[in-house]
């Protein structure tokens, strides 16, 4: 794995971290990266589709 030297290290994809990330792309002043275990974005905050069609997120299980 190749080593990346980084001004700021945002770790998380959902809405936190994407909101950080636009922030300091916005002030573009320091360097920055922007990692999540995920392959997508969104966190929490992301839905899924099931192969049937279905839409799902991670709130409609913790609300019940």
């Amino acid at each position: 794995m190749a080593s990346e030297q980084v001004d700021v290290l945002v770790i998380g994809m959902g809405p936190t971290g994407l909101g950080a990330a636009k922030r300091l792309h916005q002030l573009d002043t320091l360097s920055w990266l922007i990692v999540d275990s995920d392959e997508k974005a969104g966190g929490l905050a992301s839905t899924d589709v099931t192969p049937e069609g279905f839409v799902s997120g991670i709130w409609n299980m913790i609300a019940y």
